[in-house]
């Protein structure tokens, strides 16, 4: 754990996490801050990497129902140390799905552990809530993002001030950006995008959503950066203007990871 890019007082909380030895955890935070990370850290601690079980989103970026109940018959064989099971993006699942880990949630095999990340932990059902223990992987600090930013192999300084911008704070994506041009690029259109959709005429709001049509990881990115956008604004210049836009595009996700319409939730936003 000591290796792992975190806050000092996430650190100490995840260290008193490991001590309590619960059976179920949620790690919840922004997108980028290096929750899968540290959740196979956390695994590991617990046990040794042949014991550990990862369950991800589909390619259509849901967890649905029939994942989860291969569980069942998982988690019921026996081990000799402990089976832990990460449920990566745990808030992509469908409801069915969030009802079949509730039932083993509520009666958990002794030598399993359950460690699940979510970016938007609320739209978990209540009831999975109440069983994890939760704890939130919060950004690392200014000063972290540029050690770590100084370790890395980024080339012009234009693009330095483009990747802490767009990342600052989030490790995972900040080693994302660095590596990957084509994903670098991409973020680059997306951040550009974000910034004409909250700077824009209704028209050119309406542009960019025809545009995305129903590309659900592009809408996401959109509203995303367009959140990061807002955010810096309103700590640069405070406004109830921006703090409603802000509101306005997180309600919006949440529509989205919800499964709602991806062209309607974007127009309804366009024309706030």
């Amino acid at each position: 754990m000591k290796d792992l890019l975190l806050q000092p007082s996430v650190k100490k909380h995840l260290q008193s996490i490991i001590d309590l030895s619960p059976q179920a955890v949620l790690l919840h935070g922004r997108v980028g801050v290096g929750l899968y990370t540290t959740a196979n850290s956390l695994a590991q601690l617990i046990t040794s990497k042949s014991s550990i079980a990862t369950i991800k989103p589909d390619e259509k970026g849901s967890i649905k129902i029939k994942t989860i109940r291969e569980l069942y018959s998982q988690t019921r064989t026996k081990h000799t140390e402990k089976l832990v099971i990460i449920i990566d993006d745990a808030d992509t699942m469908l409801q069915p799905a969030q009802n079949a880990l509730l039932k083993l949630l509520e009666e958990p095999p002794e030598h399993v552990v359950f460690i699940l990340t979510a970016h938007t932990p609320q739209i978990l059902l209540p009831t999975i809530l109440s069983r994890v223990q939760k704890l939130e992987i919060l950004p690392i600090s200014t000063k972290q993002t540029s050690q770590l930013l100084a370790t890395l192999d980024i080339k012009g300084d234009k693009k330095l001030t483009q990747i802490n911008f767009m990342a600052l704070g989030l490790p995972a994506e900040i080693i994302r950006l660095s590596n990957d041009s084509d994903y670098f690029d991409a973020r680059t259109e997306s951040i550009k995008a974000a910034r004409e959709f909250i700077q824009g005429s209704v028209y050119k709001k309406l542009i960019t959503s025809y545009k995305i049509g129903n590309d659900r990881d592009k809408a996401m990115y959109l509203l995303q950066d367009a959140a990061h956008i807002a955010q810096v604004s309103i700590k640069q210049k405070p406004s109830s203007d921006l703090a409603g836009l802000l509101s306005s595009i997180v309600f919006t996700q949440e529509k989205l990871l919800a499964d709602g319409n991806i062209r309607s939730q974007l127009l309804r936003l366009s024309l706030n």
